[in-house]
């Protein structure tokens, strides 16, 4: 070639043009991110929204269980202002709860106590207690688990006697 030859390219490159389509790209692109973000913002918001409606509803449950539970307990007072039996029933209730509660956290002991104090009880006034035989034998029973549990002798031959009672 002729060194005072001019080229001419296929297209002609416009630097403008490119310039602008990048800037539209990168605009774009922003964009994207931008609701992405929105997007995962949303989401998180539903998510504590859902949370704090848990909460609420678990509250409003433990209130209700709350409230039911206060109510039964002052029936349960005005029952028992006047009738000493229906006291009697009540306080043996009790004791079994703590028992009962005192096994399931391996609290052997203490759980022995209680339910060798509520036969103590049963055993002064089964009659006006409103028991069946059935559920006697299933105290003593648990008597003899938490003797049994404590592994000290004396309290297992104890309850080995109280099943055979």
């Amino acid at each position: 070639g002729d060194p005072n030859a001019t080229y001419r390219l296929a297209k002609p490159v416009n630097v403008k043009q490119m310039k602008a389509k990048a800037d539209e790209k990168k605009r774009k692109e922003e964009e994207e991110e931008e609701e992405e973000e929105e997007g995962r913002k949303r989401k998180e918001g539903r998510k504590e929204e859902r949370k704090k409606c848990l909460a609420m509803k678990k509250e409003k449950r433990e209130k209700e269980i709350k409230d039911r539970e206060e109510r039964e307990e002052e029936r349960k007072k005005l029952l028992a202002m006047n009738d000493p039996k229906e006291t009697a029933c009540m306080k043996l209730n009790d004791i079994l709860s703590e028992a009962s509660s005192c096994f399931m956290k391996s609290l052997f002991t203490k759980s022995r106590d209680k339910y060798e104090e509520a036969l103590d009880i049963i055993g002064k006034s089964f009659s006006s207690l409103k028991l069946t035989c059935d559920e006697v034998v299933v105290i003593k029973f648990m008597f003899a688990r938490a003797c049994t549990n404590t592994n000290v002798y004396s309290d297992i031959i104890s309850g080995h006697s109280k099943l055979n009672e």
